[in-house]
């Protein structure tokens, strides 16, 4: 839905879990537990304990549906703004998140933009205003109903989106898929993983040395250049072949690991009678289109190289990421208007795909 997670909170809470919400200052609690016909004691005493909390906020719950109006009562007595949606897990095994999507989208509109003081805007813009990451998942998932089963990607200087619009069943014949049914549209928000903001913690976790072998640069003009970025988010390379050099290989290794986490995986267990195959999370191998899209990737000498290297690094096959996908460029920066643009006229949203990108 566009939101940042700070934090999750699993069985009945109490005194030192409100202790925390409070120090985390949340915008919007989501308030799940129970399916539908299962317990009901877990969330209401949440949302009991929830209601006594000074710090008033909106609350969704988003849990069993016969217990869901009695908790949203229950906060609302409290002062909270309590909205119910549908349940997310109504039965075991079945994820139904789009409908708490869309309600985290209207509070967000009705509540938070007003109270950061962007009403002018809703003034001044006549059509629908909606956070950017929403508005590229409105637009991948208007693509891929031309397309069919696409991923997208968006590398960023302080986050990274991955982007999954497939069912990611098995491709092999005989796997059994274990955990919870992923959604058809997935996205994965990757916060750590940034060439601006993050890139101290990613110079960490690829290399000094794996990030000199893939630019091509010295191990020096590495470290240079990875302090230069800390110091200075702003930074751009100008017209410093060496610097782009090296934001291209930041960006690839953003992109290795952000497709990397999305992705499913699949281990090999043993029983008495052989060789069985699990996997958990999508199968993304057999995707033949990924659009990508951010700033770092738009701006490389080569964004297409880029992201098949991306791919390439990623040489565990218990892995499932795509094996040969033809790579689509936003190299005009207007996924997030094709996405805004769909919600008023999609067969112009979709004509203006089809004439802008180029694969």
């Amino acid at each position: 839905a566009g939101a940042k997670v700070l934090r999750t909170f699993s069985y009945e809470i109490g005194e030192e879990e409100i202790t925390q919400i409070l120090e985390l200052r949340p915008e919007i609690i989501l308030l799940a537990g129970g399916t539908d016909g299962g317990n009901q004691d877990t969330i209401l005493a949440n949302a009991a304990t929830l209601s006594q909390m000074d710090y008033k906020l909106p609350v969704i719950v988003a849990g069993n549906a016969k217990a869901a109006p009695e908790a949203c009562r229950i906060l609302s007595a409290g002062g909270h703004a309590a909205t119910v949606a549908e349940n997310v897990l109504p039965s075991l095994g079945r994820i139904n998140v789009e409908p708490v999507r869309e309600i985290i989208r209207e509070v967000f509109l009705r509540r938070i933009v007003r109270a950061k003081g962007l009403e002018k805007a809703c003034r001044i813009v006549d059509q629908i205003i909606m956070p950017t990451p929403a508005a590229v998942l409105e637009g991948v998932r208007l693509i891929s109903e031309s397309l069919g089963e696409m991923m997208a990607l968006d590398v960023g200087g302080a986050t990274t989106d991955v982007y999954s619009l497939a069912t990611g069943t098995p491709t092999v014949a005989g796997t059994i898929w274990k955990g919870l049914p992923e959604p058809y549209a997935k996205r994965t928000v990757e916060g750590d993983l940034g060439v601006r903001h993050g890139v101290a913690y990613l110079a960490e976790m690829v290399g000094t040395q794996e990030l000199a072998a893939a630019t091509g640069l010295s191990e020096e003009a590495v470290r240079l250049g990875i302090a230069a970025r800390i110091n200075n988010i702003a930074f751009l390379p100008q017209d410093d072949l060496n610097e782009q050099k090296l934001d291209d290989g930041l960006a690839r290794a953003v992109a290795t690991i952000a497709l990397q986490r999305h992705a499913g995986t699949v281990t090999a267990q043993y029983a008495p009678f052989g060789k069985l195959l699990i996997q958990k999370g999508k199968d993304l191998t057999a995707i033949s289109k990924l659009l990508v899209t951010g700033g770092p990737v738009i701006g490389a000498l080569d964004p297409v190289a880029l992201i098949r290297g991306a791919l390439a690094d990623i040489d565990d096959p218990a892995v499932l990421t795509p094996r040969s996908a033809t790579v689509i460029v936003d190299r005009h920066y207007i996924l997030s208007a094709i996405g805004l643009l769909a919600q008023v006229d999609p067969v112009v949203a979709l004509q203006l795909f089809e004439n802008e990108f180029i694969a």
